[in-house]
């Protein structure tokens, strides 16, 4: 387990403590429409805009070097907003969904710190449903992630995340009158590892996480 010595100016790093340090607040706003664009043919959008104030950083207090002696504190505000956009086709043999997403994230002062990684910009999947005999159902979901930027203050500069595609595949049924059902599939079956990821005051050398994971599953409605 990794700590951070909170101490007087005798470590290399120190967090002393906020003089003031007030809860973050978040301000949200949302607005869609969902209608039916013809018989089986639906459409629906949805848009919200955030508004973050007092957000929690760390801010770098005079100190001799190497010695960094850092205060969490209320830093500054930032701003969220975006929209996602589906058309969805139902019929008797399945359904058939295409969606498009768009997030926007921007900062009052561009050395706040985050503690995450930003929103991908886009974004765009596809989700199918086929219904087979003896009552099996095939779905597949497909999702687009474009470039996410990594916050400056949360990772390593030398970090990169590319976009990346991934696909879902389940198969399903129910049995003994619909009150348990037997689901089998695989997540992310395009890609076998996620790629490590280090944090800027981490300092032993991350690993690859599995990304591609088969699962079954069942579950009993009473």
């Amino acid at each position: 387990m990794r700590r951070i010595l909170i101490a007087s100016n005798t470590y290399a790093f120190n967090i002393v403590k906020s003089k003031d340090l007030g809860n973050e607040k978040t301000y949200a706003f949302e607005m869609g429409y969902s209608g039916q664009l013809s018989k089986g043919l639906s459409f629906r959008c949805d848009s919200y805009f955030q508004y973050y104030d007092d957000m929690i950083g760390f801010q770098i207090q005079p100190s001799v070097p190497p010695i960094t002696i850092l205060q969490v504190d209320n830093i500054d505000e930032a701003q969220a907003y975006g929209a996602e956009f589906e058309i969805s086709l139902q019929g008797k043999q399945g359904e058939l969904s295409i969606w498009y997403a768009y997030n926007e994230f921007s900062f009052e002062l561009e050395n706040q710190g985050l503690r995450a990684f930003l929103p991908a910009k886009n974004k765009a999947g596809l989700s199918g449903r086929i219904f087979l005999p003896a009552g099996f159902v095939f779905n597949i979901n497909y999702k687009y992630s474009d470039f996410t930027e990594a916050n400056p203050s949360s990772v390593k500069p030398n970090v990169k995340f590319k976009n990346f595609h991934r696909l879902d595949l389940t198969l399903s049924s129910f049995f003994f009158n619909d009150k348990v059902e037997w689901l089998i599939g695989v997540s992310d079956l395009n890609d076998d590892a996620n790629i490590p990821v280090q944090g800027i005051i981490n300092f032993l050398p991350p690993h690859e996480t599995p990304g591609r994971r088969f699962f079954t599953k069942i579950k009993v409605n009473f």
